[in-house]
């Protein structure tokens, strides 16, 4: 699947959504809340230590 597809789909889902919300919102007399302000993301962290563990020798492999 294409990334043009998924974006169609998505969008079509979107659009089925926003309906349902609006057929709920007739049928309660409710209006759906507001959305919250985004919340920035966090600065980005330094990444963690990695340690390299040396490779198995053939004999050492593991069962299966």
């Amino acid at each position: 699947m294409d990334e043009h597809a998924i974006r169609e789909g998505v969008r079509r889902i979107g659009e089925v959504v926003r309906e349902q919300v609006e057929l709920f919102s007739t049928l309660t007399g409710h209006a759906p809340a507001a959305r919250d302000e985004p919340v920035p993301a966090p600065p980005d962290e330094e990444l963690a230590d990695v340690l390299h563990l040396p490779k198995r020798a053939n004999r050492e492999r593991r069962a299966r």
